[in-house]
């Protein structure tokens, strides 16, 4: 019993690995930089040029989406 869960386990495991889909978003990277020359600009370049923090704000992004999100539902 114990061999056929691990060879099942093994399976299902070697099928997810072969899929090759990952957690990284690459839609926001900035091919015009080279990785080595500016880390930070090469992955969040897009994001950068596309997206303006307001003037009434400090800081924008998806953790700042999320708490807005829950204050307004904490409100109603």
């Amino acid at each position: 019993m114990k061999m056929k869960a691990l060879a099942l386990a093994l399976l299902l495991a070697g099928q997810a690995w072969a899929h090759g889909v990952s957690g990284i978003d690459t839609a926001n990277f900035n091919s015009s930089v080279r990785p080595q020359d500016d880390i930070y600009r090469a992955v969040n370049g897009k994001w950068q040029d596309t997206h303006e923090i307001p003037a009434s704000e400090s800081w924008s992004g998806a953790f700042k989406e999320l708490r807005d999100l829950s204050e307004a539902r904490g409100a109603s």
